[in-house]
């Protein structure tokens, strides 16, 4: 089993918590639901590496990551805080 490294990441002064599970293949981005948050990913994790490298996420005002109130949770904002956690990953 490998275990997740965890960080925090900033995008728009916005902290996002972060778990990696190093692989050689990838990255995969795992997305929780509404209410989940990025360790319900550790299962799966554990299950692709090394073969592929997996990064989960806490979104906005939930688990780990800064709540932010304004801005919005829309998928247009939601796709640029990914693509910003993934290239600062």
């Amino acid at each position: 089993m490998i275990e997740a490294s965890g960080r925090s990441v900033f995008v728009s002064e916005l902290q996002f918590s972060v778990e990696e599970w190093a692989g050689e293949r990838g990255p995969l981005i795992g997305l929780h639901g509404h209410l989940g948050a990025a360790h319900l990913f550790n299962g799966l994790g554990n299950l692709l590496a090394p073969a592929w490298r997996l990064l989960a996420f806490d979104q906005r005002g939930r688990g780990l990551a800064d709540d932010g109130r304004g801005g919005g949770h829309a998928v247009p904002q939601s796709a640029v805080r990914i693509a910003a956690v993934v290239t600062g990953a």
